[in-house]
Order: C-alpha cells, then sequence, then structure tokens
C-alpha cells in the first residue's frame, strides 16, 4: 500500500491553500533545519479555528497578521487549537487568544507542560536546575547546553492563562 498526497507542492510562503472550503492550509517558517511547521484553519460556525499555531517570531506574527487579513473574507478567528507542547505548535497561541479575544483548547497535560516549561525557563530557577543536574551526574557543559540552548519562553508567547480541556475520546463541534 504506498500513499497518495493529494496536494504534492506545499505551500509558498505568504501563501494558503484551501484544501476544502472550510479547511485552509498554512506553513509558518521556523528558525532551524525543519524551516516550517504546518498550521491549519477550520471553519468554525461564523468564523475560523487555528489549529497549531507556529513559534513565536516576529516573521510568523506578521505571517498570521497578513492571513487573517487576506484570507479570512473578514470572519473572526473563533478558538485555538494545538495538538502539544512543542514551541513550534504552541508558539503563537498567547498571542492569537490575547489579540481576538479567543478560547485555547489542549489537553491538560500538554496546557500543564506549557506553563512549566514557560514558567521555570528564567535565571531565576537556575540553581534548581544545576542541583537537579548535578544528581542526575550530567556534566557540566552538557547542562549549560540544556538549560540555555533553546529557551522555551523566547520561543513562546505567553502561555494562555486559562484553557479548555480536550479528553481522549472527545469530539469537538467545529
Amino acid at each position: 500500500m504506498s500513499l497518495t498526497f493529494p496536494f504534492t507542492d506545499p505551500p509558498e510562503n505568504h501563501q494558503v491553500v484551501t484544501i476544502h472550503p472550510h479547511v485552509k492550509w498554512i506553513r509558518m517558517p521556523l528558525p532551524f533545519s525543519l524551516a516550517y511547521i504546518n498550521c491549519y484553519l477550520l471553519k468554525d460556525n461564523d468564523g475560523w479555528c487555528v489549529l497549531d499555531t507556529g513559534m513565536y517570531r516576529k516573521a510568523a506574527v506578521k505571517r498570521w497578521e497578513n492571513v487573517i487579513k487576506e484570507s479570512l473574507q473578514g470572519e473572526p478567528i473563533t478558538r485555538v487549537i494545538t495538538t502539544h507542547h512543542h514551541p513550534d505548535h504552541n508558539g503563537l497561541a498567547g498571542w492569537l487568544c490575547d489579540t481576538f479575544q479567543v478560547p485555547y483548547y489542549t489537553t491538560e497535560t500538554e496546557y500543564f507542560y506549557q506553563r512549566a516549561f514557560y514558567a521555570s525557563r528564567s535565571k531565576h530557577h537556575y540553581w534548581e536546575y544545576l542541583q537537579y543536574f548535578d544528581r542526575t551526574a550530567m556534566n557540566e557543559s552538557s547542562q549549560k547546553v540544556l538549560h540555555t540552548g533553546s529557551s522555551y519562553s523566547r520561543m513562546v508567547w505567553e502561555v494562555p492563562g486559562a484553557f479548555h480541556r480536550i479528553v481522549d475520546g472527545q469530539r469537538l463541534q467545529i
């Protein structure tokens, strides 16, 4: 059995591909070798639901502003859903929720991962990391790479203050 892809060419920069009248595909730029993340807009009653957001970067914020202005026919963003806590998937959830004053949906575990990673990467808590790393016998150079290599809080707009919990098997009305 082989896979057949209905869209062989991914969207170009600044392009929104309509997969179906109720589903739009966007690629958000990333600052590393993966280069982009796929995000989707799903028709949601009188507006659009965002599924995954891209990483917090000025270029990604501009990209969302352009997509919203040029591709949604004046319809609003109605909610934001992220699949998991990685910053390329949830980095702009807070910005979108704040900007459009819409609810945020994710699983409980993923939400609290986001909150913990966002809050715990400050220099204020560095001593706690050092003690933990010492207990694990991690060498000092590895400790520095792990702690400073890619700070979660620099890749994520502030995590939304509240969320709607998604549970296994739940069906969302979109």
